[in-house]
């Protein structure tokens, strides 16, 4: 059988699934090992973006995936590597799509998509990702949740004055 640690995608696609559906099989008493593994499985499928993946799980990998993100974000900015910032840009937009509104951890992730999407701008200078960034972390200063990770976006926001500063010269200019 194939180690959890292998990083072949396609038979962790498969494997992932079929975990799934032995945890779909399962009594509810015996089914925890079997979503475990699944998630296990398809989380580097869902950073991948390879294949379709269970969509109540969707959110789970998602939260797993936020780890190696964070990673593949820093990489990036670290190297100056525009297909790898490309890659975590469109990773953290779809973490950001797969979390749910609810989540203690959303505030951070909204920061840490901005983040990538403002790399972008800088890279590419295209002012839709400046705008992402911008719409993503008013997003997250609204969310009603008071959290450890809202106010890190606070802080992480008022550590890039690009962004800002681009923000309040649209405020400005909005009359807002």
């Amino acid at each position: 059988m194939l180690a959890v640690q292998d990083d072949n995608l396609k038979a962790r696609h498969v494997l992932g699934w079929w975990y799934w559906y032995r945890y779909l099989a399962l009594p509810e008493e015996e089914d925890q090992e079997a979503w475990d593994l699944a998630a296990q499985m398809l989380t580097p499928c869902f950073v991948a973006d390879v294949g379709s993946l269970p969509e109540p799980l969707v959110p789970v990998l998602a939260h797993y995936a936020a780890e190696k993100a964070e990673e593949i974000l820093a990489d990036a900015m670290a190297a100056d590597d525009e297909a790898a910032l490309e890659k975590a840009t469109s990773l953290w937009q779809r973490i950001v799509a797969a979390t749910p509104q609810d989540n203690p951890h959303l505030p951070g992730m909204l920061a840490n998509s901005a983040v990538a999407s403002q790399s972008r701008y800088r890279w590419l200078g295209d002012p839709a990702d400046l705008d992402a960034a911008i719409s993503m972390l008013r997003r997250a200063i609204v969310l009603p949740v008071s959290s450890p990770a809202k106010d890190m976006v606070c802080r992480r926001a008022s550590q890039r004055p690009a962004v800002l500063t681009t923000w309040r010269r649209r405020s400005r200019s909005c009359g807002r």
